[in-house]
This record gives structure tokens, sequence and C-alpha cells, in this order.
């Protein structure tokens, strides 16, 4: 049986505003997931918020999550390469929308992954996007907004009784898709 769960991180904070990967990968732990498709997923190089309820940090939340989980291997693919506009450290907002400032360098990012306990032998993007405008800045409320999808082709584990799955040399695999935003 290959178990999976779906997880909305949201950036790494919790519905008490509290940034904390290991928390989330405790949940992962307790369902006993082998394989965990994560939504709002962040990876920064640089100390920053990409989203207006994210927090600054510079790390690859995939990573993070699916090690302290024991689902070492991971995947990730960015939806908008962006981080949030800010005016003297608050929120930059024009006509109520959220504003983001593209990041041409792709050093924060947003997006899905997939963390497995299972080898992961190959993997496929889908973007769905629109083709970027020459504008810096991103209204969230006024532009289309880009989506993707990946899919990951796992070995699958034996089957009950010890017994590899039936395939060529034993090696059973299966595939599992993420989509989001």
């Amino acid at each position: 049986m290959l178990r999976v769960a779906t997880y909305n991180i949201h950036c790494g904070v919790g519905n008490d505003g509290a940034y904390d990967l290991h928390r989330i990968a405790g949940v992962l732990r307790r369902s006993q997931a082998d394989i965990a498709c994560l939504q709002e997923v962040e990876v920064n190089q640089v100390a920053r918020k990409v989203r207006k309820w994210s927090a600054a940090h510079a790390d690859n939340q995939a990573e993070i999550v699916g090690r302290a989980a024991g689902l070492n291997q991971h995947r990730f693919v960015a939806s908008l390469d962006a981080f949030l506009a800010e005016e003297d450290g608050r929120a930059y907002r024009c006509c109520s929308s959220e504003v983001l400032v593209r990041d041409r360098q792709c050093q924060s990012q947003y997006g899905i992954a997939i963390v497995s306990r299972l080898r992961i032998l190959d993997s496929r993007e889908l973007h769905f996007s629109c083709p970027a405008p020459d504008d810096d800045l991103m209204f969230m409320d006024r532009e289309q907004q880009p989506r993707t999808a990946m899919a990951v082709l796992v070995e699958a584990p034996a089957a009950a009784g010890g017994q590899a799955p039936a395939a060529a040399g034993g090696l059973g695999k299966a595939v599992v898709s993420c989509f989001g935003s």
C-alpha cells in the first residue's frame, strides 16, 4: 500500500502566524505518508517574503520539510518568481491589491513540491502560465495567476508478503501528480 498526502503548507506559516517548518514536518511524519504533495511552497536564496502572509526567510522549504519528515527525496517547481513589494518595511498595496515584484534572478520562488520516502526516478513539470508582461510589478488580483503541475515516477514498495511488484527486473513504479498555483 502506498500512502499519499497533500498539504497546503501556507509558505511555512501556521494559523497562529508562526513560521515553523518542523511543525509541518511533524504533521507529515504522523500521517505516515510515503509521498506528500505540497502547495504554497517557497524557495528563497535571500531573506524575503514572497506573499503577504509568508515570513521573510532564506531557505528551501521543500528540502527542509521533506528531510525533517523522513521524506528525503524532493522535487520543487516554481509557479512564480517574485517577492512581496515593500515600502518602509510594510507590504506595498495599490488599489487594495497584493503587489509583487517579478524576480528576474529567480532568487525568490513560490510553487509546489513533492517529497517522498521512495526514490524519485523521474519528474515532469507542466506550466500553465500566461506570458509575463515587461512590467516588474505584479498585481495579484488583476492578473491571471500562473499555474503549475508536476508528476513524479517513484520506485513502488514491495507488495504484501515481501513480493516485488511484477515489472521488468522486479522494480515496481508508481506515478504521483501534484497540481497547484
